[in-house]
């Protein structure tokens, strides 16, 4: 089962649990992939190219599936 998390003041997430063993790189690999078709259908709400020109206003944020970003996880303690 897929759940929307709120991710600060502009954005939520969407947690998808994929049950088997991936990668970072697997993980964005398929939220870029999810996030195409998704554009097509929904272009004026969705976009899924990362350029920030295009972004304005609406996204699918697929790059957030990488080692090196800082998305917190829900209930987490701060420092």
């Amino acid at each position: 089962m897929s759940v929307p998390k709120v991710s600060g003041s502009k954005g939520l997430q969407l947690h998808a649990p994929l049950n088997t063993s991936v990668t970072y790189d697997d993980t964005q690999r398929f939220a870029h992939v999810t996030a195409q078709p998704l554009e097509q259908t929904y272009p004026h709400l969705i976009v899924s190219d990362m350029a920030k020109a295009r972004r304005r206003g609406k996204i699918i944020d697929w790059s957030q599936n990488a080692a090196h970003k800082t998305t917190v996880a829900v209930y987490s303690m701060e420092q």
